[in-house]
């Protein structure tokens, strides 16, 4: 939401419609795979723009999963 009360108004900040199990998504993977192929590991955030953020220091082989649990899979 772009409100600024959005607070107050108890609504949300941000809204993934799709969480990982349901739709599996690696918010940056197929923007990131080369750098993570490279790498030969991966860094995974919460939200995506932790990814944006990191790609902006350089760091390229990151991506996020639209969660802040993670599942077996």
């Amino acid at each position: 939401t772009l409100d600024p009360d959005f607070k107050e108004k108890g609504l949300r900040k941000y809204t993934y419609f799709y969480k990982m199990g349901v739709l599996d998504t690696l918010y940056g993977l197929h923007e990131n795979r080369d750098a993570i192929l490279k790498a030969k590991e991966i860094i995974l955030f919460e939200g995506a723009k932790s990814v944006m953020l990191a790609s902006t220091y350089g760091i390229q082989n990151c991506v996020a999963v639209l969660t802040s649990h993670l599942n077996p899979f």
